[in-house]
């Protein structure tokens, strides 16, 4: 929950400048969180909703008046990308990638707070072959076919291909 309750508080504090937080005081707050599919939506919600319950309690306390938070899981990237552009949630949690193509397709989104664990930002990521494929390296795939994740992916597209361009394997290959 460290990672978490960090990026959301530091969400909470940067939403507090926004219109949405400039309503009458005493007048419940609603907000909608979206998040895409990592897991299985039950999963996905149980990881989230202690989060949601700690900033819900804490912008009560710094607004002074009720606040509730809905959590929207979305079943892809797309949808919740989608959501979150045309403003039918709030705030969401995304990877860089997909933040990049939400503030392409709106210039009023902003960037309000990023994950970092023990102050670094992190990736991780697997490239998998079969043990007796004979792959040993990332040059090794040159000429074999590959599988990346969904094309909204920072690690599973986007850092992907970075890995097999900087091994100097690239589609054409």
């Amino acid at each position: 929950m460290d990672i978490c309750k960090t990026l959301f508080l530091a969400a909470g504090l940067a939403a507090l400048a926004t219109p949405a937080f400039s309503q009458d005081a005493g007048e419940a707050l609603e907000l909608r969180f979206g998040v895409y599919t990592t897991d299985k939506p039950t999963t996905v919600y149980r990881q989230f909703i202690p989060v949601l319950s700690y900033l819900e309690t804490d912008l009560e306390q710094r607004l002074d008046r009720p606040v509730g938070i809905k959590i929207e899981i979305h079943k892809t990237y797309d949808e919740a990308l989608q959501a979150f552009v045309d403003g039918k949630v709030d705030f969401v949690r995304f990877g860089p990638a997909s933040y990049v193509l939400a503030e392409r397709a709106n210039p009023d989104i902003q960037l309000l707070a990023m994950e970092l664990k023990k102050g670094q930002k992190t990736f991780e990521g697997y490239i998998i072959t079969r043990t007796d494929s004979g792959i040993e390296t990332l040059a090794d795939l040159k000429g074999k076919r590959f599988a990346f994740g969904d094309p909204n992916s920072t690690i599973g597209r986007y850092l992907a291909q970075a890995e097999l361009v900087e091994a100097g394997v690239f589609a054409r290959d």
